[in-house]
């Protein structure tokens, strides 16, 4: 059905450039909206709408647990904070489901499905990702499992101290939602078109294939460690506490990774924690997906980058993806040592980096510097389908409602200024009109909303490209400039 429902589109998009370019504007704003309406019946005729209810529905029930870490003995190594769900039976599993590493004692935020789990962290003073003897670590109510219920808020508070009672050693299989520093390969099927939709309408499915996360770009998957995923992915828990870096394993076929930085998914070894190299981290669109950022990765100089992808559901509220990205890039510090990160945005990942970037600024001790930011062809102004959308969808997908122009989190975009150690390039692009409206633009986004003066006004560089939409990550002269950008402007310390 998926193809069936590209070919129908395509279709449609085609019929769509002829007749508008033969309208007057009222005229190409109604034909817009017949458009976007016969595409809703087409998408909600394959089911995509039921499943997006669904999972909008059971995510609202998950519970918020706001959790903050005390480290009496703290001698300045992250530490490590993991959820585990309870198992069913006595003689059951405990599963690790979510996991995030601090730089300093502070807060931490997990969203959790309703049911029973145990709390636990630890400080990794030998920088191995594991918990061994000596390191200081402690458990909530004596690792008892505490119940959550639905669309609950609850407050955990750990002391890494060395106390507590711990659980008997268990094996855990590890259930992470978002992934952080897994070595991988754009040759993964996670990293394609079709968990791009996925990532808008089945987001649930999106994270249990394990989509969601920062992951380095290095090395090829090597197929004779798929076969050993489930294996790969089955650790054991010692003081509640993981025993092995296998949070890396996917069930898309990336292996387990090694606690060695230097280690790649084929046994390369590259060091990603250089400080000679910096992390760039490409960041796509709706819709979007890793993969097409495969140019701009293999035009990065690798002597000096090290190409980094943030891979994310997009039918979802930006403003979460916002701050589940600079969640990531403070465990990106934290884990990688990364000081300096370079952020190149694509279309509506532009919004949620620049959202990221406005959260980072509220904190100036655990997150990494971001001496440049690119976004490429970003509706920055918002986009009139997204309106389109929120009015006439059976179910409206919940970016649709940030990208409408106006919206309360496009008016709060620029409230928070960038860091004055930011530079800023606004690439747009300008080889049709939009399909929408009929007016200038790169055949999806308006040169208007492109081109929002806010976003001129904290811009270094405004450069223009005859590029279209999606083209824009694969034009040879914006690909280009970006690198020009970056080789002045991102650079080791």
């Amino acid at each position: 059905m998926d193809r069936a429902l590209d070919k129908s589109l395509t279709r449609l998009h085609r019929t769509a450039r002829l007749v508008l370019a033969a309208t007057t504007h009222r005229a190409r704003v109604l034909f817009s909206r017949a458009l976007l309406l016969l595409w809703v019946v087409l998408a909600s005729s394959c089911g995509g709408y039921e499943t997006l209810r669904r999972d909008l529905h059971t995510m609202q029930t998950y519970a918020d647990v706001e959790g903050e870490v005390e480290a009496p003995t703290w001698s300045g190594g992250p530490l490590v904070v993991a959820a585990f769900r309870a198992p069913d039976s006595d003689d059951g599993r405990f599963s690790r489901v979510e996991v995030q590493e601090l730089a300093r004692p502070g807060e931490f935020r997990f969203r959790l499905p309703p049911g029973d789990y145990s709390f636990c962290v630890y400080e990794d003073r030998d920088g191995d990702h594991t918990h061994t003897p000596g390191e200081p670590f402690g458990v909530w109510r004596r690792f008892e499992p505490t119940t959550l219920a639905p669309s609950s808020r609850f407050p955990v508070r750990l002391v890494a101290a060395s106390r507590g009672v711990s659980p008997p050693e268990q094996p855990a299989r590890d259930g992470r939602v978002i992934q952080v520093g897994v070595r991988a390969s754009l040759d993964e099927p996670r990293f394609d078109a079709f968990h791009g939709r996925l990532g808008v309408w089945e987001p649930l499915a999106f994270v249990a294939a394990r989509a969601y996360g920062l992951f380095v770009l290095e090395g090829i998957a090597d197929e004779s460690l798929v076969r050993d995923t489930e294996a790969a992915a089955t650790e054991t828990v010692s003081n509640g506490l993981p025993t092995s870096t296998s949070e890396a394993a996917s069930s898309t076929g990336t292996p387990a990774t090694s606690s060695d930085p230097t280690s790649t998914a084929n046994g390369s070894t590259v060091d990603t924690t250089s400080p000679e190299r910096v992390p760039v981290v490409f960041v796509h669109g709706i819709l979007g997906h890793a993969s097409e950022f495969r140019d701009a990765v293999a035009a990065l100089d690798r002597t000096r980058y090290v190409p980094w992808v943030f891979q994310y559901p997009s039918g979802l509220p930006l403003g979460e993806q916002a701050e589940r990205f600079a969640a990531a890039l403070r465990e990106m510090r934290s884990r990688e040592r990364a000081k300096r990160v370079c952020v190149v945005a694509h279309s509506m990942g532009g919004l949620v980096s620049r959202a990221m970037l406005a959260r980072l600024a509220t904190r100036d001790d655990d997150v990494p510097e971001v001496p440049l930011f690119v976004t490429l062809a970003s509706p920055l102004a918002g986009h009139a389908g997204a309106s389109a959308g929120v009015a006439m969808a059976p179910v409206i997908v919940p970016s649709w409602e940030d990208l409408e122009p106006g919206s309360p989190f496009l008016a709060s975009l620029y409230e928070t200024p960038l860091s004055e150690r930011t530079r800023y390039a606004l690439f747009f692009a300008f080889a049709s009109t939009s399909a929408w409206s009929g007016a200038p633009g790169d055949g999806v986004v308006t040169l208007e909303s492109q081109l929002r003066p806010e976003a001129q006004g904290e811009a270094d560089w405004v450069r223009g490209f005859g590029a279209e939409h999606a083209g824009i990550v694969r034009d040879a002269t914006a690909l280009g400039a970006l690198n020009e950008l970056l080789a002045t402007h991102c650079r080791a310390e």
